[in-house]
C-alpha cells in the first residue's frame, strides 16, 4: 500500500475531530503527533508507524508511514471487536452528571490497546510530568536508544533488556532526571 492511499479504519464509529484528538493525543497514548496544518496524526506503537485522519464523512481513515502495518494490526489497536458501547452503557454515568457531560462530550472514545511495556514505559516517565513532557522524553529514548522502524525513519523504543543496559548517564541526556537510576 503507498504511503498516501488513506484507506477506512474499519470497525470505528464516526467521530469528531475532538473525539480523534482525545484518543491519539491528551494523554492515553504518547507517541502519537498531529499535523497542524491537515489535522492528520502520525503515531508509532511496537514495530509500526501509521497515520490517521478524520475522513470528510466522520470516520477515521489511515495510511501507512513506512512500516508494513495493516489493518489487523489497527484493529487490534484501536479494539475495534471491543463493544465499547455496552462498557460505557455499564459506567454509572446516569447517576454521575458530571460522568454524563463527559460520555455526551466524546461520543466514540475509546482505549487503545497498547504494548503493555510503552504502556508502562510511559506510566514510569509520568510521575511530575506533563503530556508534552512524557511524549519528548520517549521521543529521545527511542531516537538515542531504540531501533529504527525502517531506513531513514523514526526509531521503535528500546526494549527492557536495552534499556537495563544503558548507563544512568544516557538515560539523564534523555531528560529521565531521577527515573534514570530506577
Amino acid at each position: 500500500m503507498a504511503a498516501d492511499s488513506w484507506v477506512p479504519l474499519g470497525g470505528l464509529p464516526h467521530m469528531t475531530p475532538a473525539v480523534l484528538a482525545e484518543i491519539l493525543d491528551r494523554g492515553q497514548a504518547f507517541r502519537w503527533n498531529p499535523d497542524p496544518a491537515t489535522g492528520d496524526f502520525t503515531g508509532l506503537w511496537g514495530r509500526h508507524a501509521v497515520r490517521v485522519r478524520r475522513a470528510a464523512r466522520g470516520r477515521p481513515e489511515w495510511a501507512p508511514a513506512g512500516t508494513a502495518t495493516g489493518p489487523a494490526d489497527l484493529a487490534a489497536y484501536f479494539a475495534t471487536g471491543t463493544d465499547f458501547a455496552a462498557a460505557t452503557d455499564a459506567l454509572p454515568w446516569r447517576s454521575d452528571a458530571h460522568l454524563a457531560r463527559c460520555v455526551a462530550a466524546f461520543p466514540g472514545l475509546r482505549l487503545l490497546r497498547q504494548p503493555f511495556g510503552e504502556t508502562l514505559l510511559a506510566f514510569l516517565c509520568s510521575a511530575t510530568k506533563q503530556i508534552v513532557q512524557i511524549k519528548q522524553m520517549l521521543e529521545l529514548l527511542a531516537a538515542r536508544l531504540g531501533r529504527p522502524l525502517f531506513p531513514g525513519g523514526p526509531h521503535a523504543l528500546p526494549d527492557w533488556a536495552a534499556l537495563a543496559a544503558v548507563p544512568e548517564t544516557d538515560l539523564r541526556r534523555c531528560l529521565l532526571g531521577f527515573r534514570a537510576r530506577h
